[in-house]
């Protein structure tokens, strides 16, 4: 990205360094000792009394010798029953520690983020390679958590944070967001018309009247047909613009793919790609330019903290068990 879209240094804070590095040491897990502020204390005691506390069996008067596997045994559940009750005991566990930074380790990306991966390289027409950083250190994808509008705010505040030229102008397409995000001092939101057609003039007008020395962004909330995507690629060409497709697009649909765009698309994914059941689900996925990627990390550690493990965990057990309808 060229200077006008340049980012100040980033300054990642002391206890996530502390925490990544940790997690990511050869040392045997039962050796180690993990640094997360605030993290709750993890014994598999504490965790079969969380266990009773969610079936509504728990003990107050006697301290819990069970091990949660015991718990399950001496419910006596059926088969079905049995399978909720281990979601929840998966949910419990997964939700003491925290998640890493971006919601995967870069040394061993695994889980939802490998899904995603293979979704974008093996499971459509067209694949598109994003770093995961296993190799690189690099990532061009990482997961937020908290829904769209919440990713939205995550970007107002990285690119006000760091961001080098401001104040820097966003129209958004089909794209609802909270009014307080329009309270950004450094960021003007233009909301474009709903047509399409409308839309697009609009943003041509309104693009000829912005100076060339303001950052320009235009976020898509659906996708343009072919003719709306060749003229943006043909404005790109001519323009310095980034790209925020917040649309589900596949790969042969999304202006990531064509040529010289790559750097200039950042995409904004939901768990709909998988199942369209689940597009209103929190957990999201973000792909692009790894110094936007890392911007909104960043940001998104220092708002709220790491993803949450409670939503990732939900979503791992859809797609591991799909609902059968509805």
């Amino acid at each position: 990205m060229k200077d006008l879209y340049a980012l100040r240094p980033l300054r990642a804070a002391k206890v996530s360094e502390i925490s990544e590095t940790t997690a990511a040491s050869p040392v045997p897990a039962e050796d180690r000792v993990n640094f997360h502020i605030g993290n709750p204390a993890q014994d598999s005691r504490l965790v079969s009394l969380f266990l009773r506390l969610a079936l509504g069996q728990a003990r107050t008067n006697d301290p819990c010798t069970e091990t949660p596997e015991e718990v399950i045994a001496s419910l006596g559940l059926e088969k079905e029953e049995q399978q909720r009750v281990e979601f929840l005991l998966q949910l419990i566990r997964k939700s003491a520690p925290y998640t890493p930074r971006g919601g995967f380790l870069r040394s061993n990306p695994q889980g939802l983020i490998r899904s995603f991966s293979d979704w974008l390289e093996k499971g459509q027409p067209d694949p598109l390679v994003y770093d995961l950083g296993e190799k690189s250190g690099i990532r061009e994808v990482i997961m937020a958590t908290g829904g769209m509008s919440e990713v939205f705010r995550v970007l107002f505040h990285a690119l006000s944070a760091y961001l080098l030229h401001l104040p820097a102008r966003i129209f958004i397409h089909q794209i609802q967001l909270p009014a307080h995000l329009a309270d950004f001092t450094q960021i003007e939101v233009v909301s474009l018309p709903s047509d399409e057609n409308a839309a697009m003039k609009e943003f041509v007008r309104a693009l000829d009247a912005t100076p060339e020395t303001t950052p320009v962004f235009l976020g898509m909330g659906t996708i343009l047909s072919e003719e709306h995507r060749r003229q943006l690629r043909a404005i790109a060409s001519e323009r310095l613009l980034v790209i925020v497709e917040a649309n589900d697009a596949p790969n042969a649909l999304s202006l990531a793919r064509e040529a010289r765009m790559s750097d200039r698309v950042i995409r904004i994914l939901s768990a709909g790609v998988f199942d369209e059941r689940f597009s209103s689900l929190p957990t999201l996925f973000l792909a692009g330019p790894p110094s936007f990627i890392s911007i909104m990390e960043v940001a998104h550690f220092q708002l709220k903290g790491s993803p949450s493990a409670p939503e990732m965990e939900h979503l791992s057990a859809l797609l591991a068990h799909p609902p059968a309808n509805g």
